[in-house]
């Protein structure tokens, strides 16, 4: 009898419902906020305005000249002087195409250039590229020459091939070696006259076509590019 009184008096409680949860919140008007009511900061910051007017925004020309670090020998875009790539394979078509001029006399006869081949199987490059102020005069191509040995006397001309199957700058680093050259002749003669009298004048063609190469970019006063000098004490 007691346990079923105070089930009962439980199921009477108004502050409990049925199940044992929290009755539901009464409801009612919800507080309004009066105009001009102190109420913090918390809701009238959504009446907050600027002090001064929308502007809309102009850009303005910086007078007076820009430093640049970069050097004279850079474009004018490449303003901070660190990377910079100029292609140069059209000048050096130019420039190998100068061989069909060389010839050469020897115990074979007259040697001359019948045709140049710029290999295009091979995939040659070109560029000066500019690098922290200090460029590097790169290329790698690969060639070959045709030739003929002809006696001033004789209406029959023997031929030949020229081919340089290492052209690059760091073969020009090595200035105590000739570039790699294969050669090709009619006979055992006329190959040791090729390679005797007529592939040096090539080689020292090739040699004075890379110090124009490299006078592309005018050496700064000094002779020191930017990249080449030692750092800063400070």
């Amino acid at each position: 009898a007691a346990a079923a009184a105070a089930s009962h008096g439980e199921s009477n409680n108004p502050g409990t419902s049925a199940a044992g949860t929290a009755p539901p919140r009464p409801t009612g008007p919800e507080k309004e906020v009066m105009e001009g009511e102190d109420v913090g900061t918390w809701y009238s910051h959504r009446n907050w305005k600027p002090e001064e007017d929308k502007k809309d925004f102009v850009p303005e020309k910086v007078e007076g000249a820009i430093a640049s670090a970069a050097p004279e020998t850079a474009s004018v875009w490449n303003a901070a002087g660190t990377w910079e790539e100029k292609g140069m394979i059209p000048w050096w078509h130019k420039k190998l195409d100068g061989l069909k001029a060389i010839s050469a006399d020897s115990f074979a006869g007259r040697i001359t250039v019948d045709a140049l081949h710029v290999e295009k199987e091979y995939d040659a490059s070109a560029q000066i590229l500019h690098i922290r102020g200090t460029p590097r005069f790169l290329f790698d191509l690969r060639f070959h020459l045709d030739v003929s040995c002809q006696y001033p006397t004789s209406s029959r001309a023997y031929k030949g091939k020229v081919r340089f199957t290492e052209f690059s700058n760091e073969a020009a680093e090595r200035s105590d070696e000739p570039f790699a050259v294969e050669v090709t002749a009619h006979s055992d003669p006329d190959k040791k006259a090729i390679e005797q009298a007529f592939v040096p004048k090539v080689q020292d063609a090739l040699r004075e076509f890379i110090k124009e190469y490299q006078a592309q970019v005018a050496t700064p006063e000094g002779g020191v590019f930017p990249g080449q000098l030692p750092p800063s004490s400070k």
